[in-house]
C-alpha cells in the first residue's frame, strides 16, 4: 500500500494502524499520529536543530517527512531488521539524504551529539527518557509521545504510581493533569543530571500525549525547576473535587513565543492543525480549567459554552478561552466563585 503524506510517499504494505496505539511488529503506518507529525515538523522548521533523530523510525515517515520539509540532517533508527529494511527502502524512494541505523535505542544515541531526539516508542517512554536526557547535545530538545495514558490518567492507579511515582484521580481534568504528570516526571529525571528543562509544546490527542522540552545543564536551575513541581488542588477549579494529587508540573504547558510564531505552510492547512495551535496558545491561562460539567453538575441542562463566553465577558471584564483539553471547558484567569457569580 502507497501513503502520501507531507511531501513524503512511503511503501507500508498491508500494516495500516487507522486509531490507536500501534505494536510492535515491522513496520506500520499509523494515521491517527498525522497532526503529531505535522506539528513535528512545523516545530523542527522553527526551532532549527542540527542534528534530528528518529529514535523509533517504523515505516521512516517521520524522519523521512523532517528530511523533505525542513532541510535538517536526519537520522532514522529501528532495532528490528525487517523495519530497518523497510525504512531503508522508503528512503530510497523519497531521495531523501538520510543515515539509517539498525539498532537499540541506547546504542544509537551514543553515535551522535542529537540535538533533537524523537521518542515515540511502542508503550511507555519512561525507560527511554534518561538516556535522550544524557545523551542529548545540549541546549536541545526532546520530543516525546506517551501512549501509556491509563498510568497518566490514574485510571491505572498502581502503574502509575510505579512508573511516575504519582497519585491521580480520572475525571474531566484528567488529560491536562496527565501531561502535568509526563512533564514533572521528565523535569526529575533531568534534575538527577543536573539538568533542567523548559517546555516548548504539549498537546493531547484521542490516544496520546506529545510533548516537546528543551533540556539545559546547570544545578542552580535545575533546582528552580524542581521548585515548579507540586501537589494540585482540583478545589481551587472544582465543586466536586477535592484533595491533594501529584506530583505534577505547575508551570507553563507552552512557549508563547514558539507556538504563536508557528508557520503552517499551504500543502498542510487543515481545520483541525491550525485550530489545535489556537487553542494550545493560550493553554497557560491558568493551571487546569472550569468546566461546566462541574459547575451546572446540579442543573438541569448546562449552558451553552458560547453563553458562557459572553457572561464572563461582560461580568467579570476578563478575556476567556477554550482548552483543548475538554470541549465543555473554559480558561479565564478569575477565581471559581467569581466564574460562578458571573454565571448565575
Amino acid at each position: 500500500m502507497e501513503i502520501h503524506e507531507g511531501f513524503a510517499e512511503i511503501e507500508i504494505g498491508n500494516n495500516l494502524i487507522g486509531k490507536g496505539p500501534g505494536k510492535a511488529g515491522t513496520g506500520f503506518y499509523n494515521s491517527s499520529q498525522k497532526l503529531n507529525r505535522d506539528l513535528t515538523v512545523l516545530l523542527v522548521k522553527r526551532l532549527k536543530p542540527k542534528h534530528y533523530l528518529d529514535a523509533f523510525g517504523g515505516t521512516g515517515i517521520r524522519g523521512i517527512r523532517i528530511a523533505l520539509e525542513t532541510g535538517t540532517e536526519t537520522f532514522i533508527s529501528e532495532k528490528m531488521k525487517s523495519s530497518c529494511d523497510l525504512i531503508r527502502s522508503n528512503v530510497k524512494i523519497n531521495s531523501a539524504p538520510i543515515r539509517t541505523y539498525n539498532g537499540d535505542f541506547s546504542t544509537v544515541i551514543k553515535e551522535l551529539d542529537f540535538d533533537f531526539i524523537d521518542v515515540d516508542p511502542y508503550g511507555s517512554a519512561v525507560p527511554y527518557i534518561d538516556d535522550a536526557i544524557n545523551y542529548l547535545r545540549k541546549p536541545g530538545y526532546i520530543g516525546i509521545t506517551a501512549t501509556d495514558l491509563s498510568a497518566l490518567t490514574g485510571s491505572s492507579p498502581r502503574v502509575t504510581m510505579r512508573k511516575y511515582g504519582a497519585k491521580l484521580t480520572t475525571d474531566y481534568y484528567q488529560h491536562e493533569t496527565g501531561i502535568r504528570t509526563l512533564i514533572s516526571y521528565i523535569a526529575r529525571r533531568a534534575a538527577a543530571y543536573d539538568c533542567w528543562i523548559e517546555v516548548v509544546m504539549s498537546i493531547w490527542k484521542s490516544h496520546y500525549y506529545r510533548i516537546v522540552v528543551m533540556v539545559r545543564t546547570g544545578a542552580k536551575e535545575a533546582d528552580r525547576t524542581i521548585k515548579k513541581i507540586g501537589s494540585l488542588d482540583k478545589s481551587t477549579v472544582s465543586l466536586n473535587s477535592t484533595g491533594q494529587e501529584g506530583p505534577v508540573w505547575l508551570s507553563n504547558l507552552e512557549d508563547p513565543t514558539i507556538i504563536s510564531s508557528l508557520k503552517v505552510p499551504q500543502y498542510l492547512e487543515n481545520k483541525e492543525l491550525t485550530t489545535l495551535i489556537d487553542l494550545i496558545a493560550h493553554e497557560d491561562e491558568m493551571v487546569l480549567f472550569y468546566d461546566s460539567r462541574d459547575i451546572f453538575a446540579h442543573s438541569e441542562s448546562l449552558m451553552a459554552i458560547g453563553d458562557i463566553f459572553d457572561k464572563i465577558q461582560k461580568n467579570l471584564a476578563k478575556n476567556v478561552y477554550p482548552t483543548h483539553f475538554s470541549h465543555t471547558g473554559f480558561k479565564v484567569s478569575a477565581r471559581l466563585q467569581e466564574v460562578i457569580q458571573a454565571l448565575s
